[in-house]
């Protein structure tokens, strides 16, 4: 269960918007960091280098004398004096000579007397392009890793030059009168720079995850409100629509924004569903418009035949035909109308379904708990009903009522994929040949019906044995009896 519930989350629309959600912003986020990164990096780094090239047009003007006659003594004195000002040891200064010849250098004075001592040959060709071009050559060098030592932040004057990291270095060219004498080499420890780096890097990172987790937390739960959470309730309401409930109506509908949209067009199909299966109800036997939404839920295609035991009762007007040809078209149409619209009324509320109507005929199926009490009860209501019809002639009806096995089933075309929902078998054929044979105003109902009685049969009298048309044996009756008196 938990695997399935696992997979479906990682397939959910949600769990895809919050991760797309989170990767933008994260993407955009970390551009944005590693640009301010960079920013930060190159204005650091600009700093120093303006530092150095101050630093080196300090050192040109304040020992112009000392270079111009090559005073080594005056130079380191200097130098040493200038370094010893500086809080931290994370700067080197070195005064590089040509030789008489030109052909070869040397470091004649330094703060680190490590590096006095003849150039080597890329030492040397640095040199010869500084003062072929007169322009102060920069670069960043990494240090050896094998040659760091560790920094004793405890001294007067922490060597942050030895620690590993990088190195800025600046060489600019000492020309006096056209005389190419040397340059001054400053070099720069990059290390508390980087050290500065490191700290926003990782602020930058430790923000990256909360940024992730707020995004996350904080959009999760807004989304869930604004989104998902509507979501999930029209999902639900639509697979209560799937089913058949049409009376479902979302509550949210008035949000302004996609949402409520989505829910006013929801509640307006569900409005015009339930509307249609009305109007259908008034044409159509409803047991075949509910089994119709099952099998469009279901999938099944081929049609219904089952078979059940129910009460079948039949009403129809005595004389009709006599009645019909005395008042037009129109009245006939316009008083079977009002007749079918007293007498359905009462089968409905007694919990019976209308099968069909034929004319001045009607069918109906009770299928209920005690469908054969319903059905007796819904006899004795039909025959008061139009009874009490004050404005015209009372109508007389006949009734037939019987109670058995009967097949329900979807009949007929396949190929052109019409059917029909009714009842059909000889249970049926006895309901409608009772009411035929009986009197007006009374209900025939049969020997079975009677049995399923389980109210009381006081106004209910045997009515002796009857032949039926098509039934070789004769079939006994009981005679439920209503005067129009209101006098059983």
């Amino acid at each position: 269960m938990k695997k399935i519930i696992s997979n479906n989350f990682l397939y959910s629309l949600r769990f895809r918007m919050l991760v797309m959600i989170s990767l933008f912003t994260v993407f955009a986020t970390m551009v944005l960091g590693f640009y301010a990164i960079y920013l930060f990096e190159k204005t650091g780094t600009f700093q120093l280098e303006h530092e150095g090239l101050l630093l080196s047009d300090t050192l040109k003007a304040g020992l112009y004398d000392a270079l111009d006659k090559k005073d080594i003594a005056s130079i380191q004195e200097y130098i040493d004096n200038l370094v010893s000002l500086r809080k931290t040891n994370d700067i080197e200064i070195n005064i590089y000579f040509l030789s008489e010849d030109g052909k070869s250098s040397a470091v004649v004075a330094s703060n680190n007397e490590e590096n006095i001592e003849e150039s080597d040959e890329e030492e040397y060709m640095e040199l010869l392009e500084t003062l072929e071009t007169d322009k102060a050559l920069i670069y960043i060098e990494e240090h050896d890793p094998d040659d760091i030592e560790d920094v004793d932040k405890t001294s007067e004057h922490p060597d942050y030059y030895l620690r590993e990291g990088r190195v800025l270095s600046i060489t600019t060219p000492v020309i006096i009168d056209n005389r190419k004498l040397g340059c001054i080499n400053v070099e720069l420890s990059l290390a508390s720079l980087d050290q500065k780096l490191k700290t926003v890097k990782n602020t930058f990172w430790a923000g990256i995850i909360i940024e992730i987790l707020i995004i996350i937390i904080g959009l999760g739960i807004l989304l869930n409100k604004q989104i998902f959470k509507p979501l999930k309730i029209l999902s639900k309401d639509m697979s209560l629509i799937a089913q058949g409930d049409f009376n479902v109506q979302v509550h949210f509908s008035k949000k302004q924004d996609e949402i409520g949209v989505l829910a006013k067009a929801f509640n307006s199909m569900a409005r015009q569903l339930a509307h249609t299966r009305n109007q259908l109800h008034k044409y159509l036997n409803p047991m075949a418009i509910e089994e119709a939404y099952r099998k469009s839920v279901t999938g099944e295609v081929e049609p219904i035949a089952e078979e059940r035991f129910l009460t079948v009762l039949f009403v129809d007007i005595v004389s009709f035909t006599t009645v019909a040809e005395h008042i037009g078209a129109n009245n006939t149409v316009a008083f079977l109308n009002r007749f079918h619209d007293l007498v359905s009324s009462v089968l409905i509320d007694s919990g019976g379904y209308i099968d069909k109507f034929v004319a001045d005929e009607i069918v109906c199926i009770f299928d209920k708990q005690n469908h054969a009490d319903h059905a007796v009860n819904a006899a004795r209501s039909i025959i008061n009903v139009l009874n009490n019809v004050k404005d015209t002639d009372p109508v007389k009806v006949r009734i037939g009522i019987n109670t058995g096995n009967c097949i329900i089933a979807d009949v007929g075309s396949p190929t052109v994929k019409k059917f029909n929902r009714t009842i059909i078998g000889d249970s049926v054929n006895i309901a409608q040949r009772l009411m035929s044979i009986t009197e007006p105003s009374t209900a025939l109902l049969s020997e079975t019906t009677f049995n399923e009685l389980t109210q009381s049969t006081s106004d209910i009298h045997a009515g002796g044995e009857y032949h039926l048309k098509g039934k070789s044996t004769k079939v006994k009756g009981f005679i439920l009896k209503i005067n129009y008196n209101g006098e059983d």
